[in-house]
Formats: C-alpha cells, sequence, structure tokens
C-alpha cells in the first residue's frame, strides 16, 4: 500500500478538490484513488509527492498534485493500454474512458471468477473500451454484447475485439441519448446468464444530464427492473457501485424486488455525492424556515465537500463472503455486489 495512503484522507477533507472535470468515481482506497488511472510507477511517484507536501505543510503544492492526478484520470486523448488481465494491448479513442479502471477495480473480480463466464451468454452495459467484455470472451463467453452511449466506445471495443481475434464472440450496440435505459438496445426476447456493469454510481435525481459521473436514475433501476426479462434464471449479475450510498440503495431496491443479493460494501463517497444528498435534505429545511433554496445549496468545490474514504475502516469492514455461490476465494471485493435470479 503505498505511504500516502493514511494521509490522503485527511488532506482531501481538509483541501477544496481543483474545479473542473470530476474524475468518474468515489476511490475504492484510501490514497490510490487519485492516482489509480495511471501507471503503477507514476502513481507511486505521486503518491510519494503528496505524502512529502503533507509532511511539509505545504497545502499549494498539495492541491497542485491532486489537480495533475485528477486529470490524468480523464480519457481525452486516447490511447493504448497493456492489460496484463488480456495479456495484449488494446486502444481506446478520444472521448472514451481509458481501460485503466476496468483492469484495476473489476479486474481482479473477473479473473478469480474467470468460471463463471464460460460458456455463457453475457451483456456488459456501459462498456468503455471494452475491457472487460473482452475479458468474459477470453474466459470462455459463448457470445458477449456490450452496449455504450459513446459511438468512440463502440467503435473502440469492435478494434480491440478484432485485436484479440475475438470479433465474432463480440456484439458492440451503441445506446441512443434519447433512451438511456438500460436495455434500450436489447431485444425483448435477449436473455443472458451474466450481465455485467461498471456504470456512474454518482446518484443525482437533480442533475441536468446523465454523464459518465452521473446517474439520474435512468441506469442503474432500470438495470435492476430490467433482470426479470433478461437474467436467466439462476443467472448472476455482477455490479460494482463502489458509493456507499447508491451501492447501499441498489442493495436494498434488488432485494425488495425478491432477487438474493450479496454484497461488499464499498469505501466511500464523493464529494459530488455529498452535494446531491446535502441539496436535496436541504431544500426541505429552506422550506420550513421560508429561506430562498439558493441560500442553502451546497456545492462540492466551494463548500470543500470530502471525500469519504475511512468510513468501513472501523464500522464497516466487510466480510470475505462469497459473492458468487461456489466460489470462495477468500477475498473481500470492494464496491461489488450480485445478484442472482432464483425464480
Amino acid at each position: 500500500m503505498p505511504r500516502a495512503t493514511l494521509l490522503v484522507p485527511v488532506l482531501l477533507a481538509a483541501l477544496p478538490l481543483p474545479g473542473g472535470p470530476r474524475p468518474r468515481h468515489a476511490p475504492q482506497e484510501p490514497g490510490t484513488a487519485a492516482t489509480r488511472a495511471q501507471d503503477p510507477t507514476t502513481r507511486a511517484k505521486a503518491d510519494d509527492a503528496l505524502a512529502d507536501a503533507v509532511r511539509r505543510g505545504d497545502v499549494d503544492a498539495a492541491r497542485r498534485i491532486l489537480a495533475e492526478a485528477q486529470a490524468g484520470t480523464l480519457e481525452e486523448k486516447g490511447g493504448t493500454f497493456r492489460s496484463e488481465m488480456l495479456g495484449a494491448e488494446i486502444v481506446h479513442l478520444p472521448s472514451v474512458f481509458p481501460p485503466h479502471e476496468g483492469e484495476y477495480y473489476v479486474g481482479p473480480f473477473l479473473v478469480d471468477h474467470a468460471r463463471l463466464f464460460a460458456g455463457k451468454r453475457c451483456l456488459e452495459i456501459g462498456c468503455g473500451s471494452g475491457i472487460l467484455s473482452l475479458a468474459m470472451a477470453k474466459f470462455g463467453a459463448t457470445r458477449v454484447v456490450c452496449t455504450d452511449i459513446n459511438p468512440k466506445a463502440i467503435e473502440s471495443v469492435r478494434e480491440n475485439a478484432k485485436r484479440l481475434g475475438l470479433a465474432g464472440k463480440i456484439d458492440a450496440r451503441l445506446v441512443s441519448k434519447d433512451d438511456m435505459a438500460a436495455y434500450a438496445v436489447i431485444g425483448k426476447d435477449e436473455i443472458f446468464d451474466v450481465i455485467l456493469s461498471n456504470p456512474p454510481y454518482s446518484l443525482d435525481l437533480d442533475a441536468p444530464d446523465n454523464t459518465p459521473l452521473i446517474d439520474k436514475g435512468d441506469l442503474g433501476f432500470s438495470m435492476i427492473r430490467g433482470f426479470e426479462r433478461h437474467l436467466a434464471r439462476d443467472g448472476v449479475a455482477v455490479l460494482f457501485f463502489n458509493s456507499l450510498f447508491y451501492h447501499q440503495l441498489i442493495v436494498k431496491f434488488a432485494r425488495h424486488l425478491g432477487y438474493e443479493v450479496r454484497t461488499h460494501n464499498a469505501l466511500g463517497m464523493s464529494p459530488w455525492e455529498f452535494e446531491a444528498l446535502f441539496n436535496h435534505y436541504a431544500r426541505r429545511v429552506a422550506e420550513r424556515e421560508r429561506v430562498p433554496k439558493e441560500a442553502l445549496t451546497f456545492h462540492h468545490v466551494v463548500d470543500n465537500l470530502p471525500f469519504a474514504l475511512t468510513i468501513e475502516m472501523r464500522q464497516f469492514e466487510p466480510k470475505a463472503n462469497p459473492l458468487v455461490e461456489g466460489f470462495a476465494t477468500g477475498k473481500v471485493y470492494r464496491g461489488f455486489l450480485t445478484v442472482t435470479r432464483k425464480r
């Protein structure tokens, strides 16, 4: 674990994060979140520099390092990525989320559960570069349908499938911005044994638009509701919601609909998810106190809302209970939940 691990949560809580684009997800591990999308050597250097800035009390330097690391998680330039999970180099075109997150966050689960996909019909909702769909195909899936709203993502998937000799197994479909429901481009009679998604998992019902960062509720809840039609009996959905509030909400929603749910809790919450929750309740306070709602509106940068990175360290340490029946790996997969259709 990087040396800055214990310092970064305190630092992030004390410093306003830089403005501009937000990184996609709440961090999975304290101290590595901002630099997760970079290669290990770069991450180590950034963590060391951040730790040194904290020791010296150099707030300006710490902010600069965080800003540089945050910018490093963005995907504007496109490029190539060497995937150890796939044993190959893949591409991601400009505007497509890089495959780093899939490799580092979701990849360990896929590798440890590789036989879950063998001989199965699989669906990935929100595929980006396609790294996870390619992995399922590599692990023996008979067919993988993958969807995304970004045309460049679909191009990336198809190019990568050709590179890896998996084009015959991969069916990449473009989702229209006019209908962003989870199964918008899935036929009514299409059924899958495994449904996988690493979606945006900051929930804000009042956001102006769905984005790679924010779900207005159009994706997450429609995904769960669609299991009745599209998830095979005894099929498994593997979902990565790595933010505490939305993770727990999805767990409760799926259980309410009668599904078997297993969960390894998320590590924390992002500033913009705090922003959404604060603002929702603040509107009730504004009405009660008869003040303009603008007077009690929060903004994650202006009001210095923190990353909550350490809440599970004492109270919410998940047990290493298997997320999939028959896979007793003994490991904890932060932010993952599985939904099984038993009826």
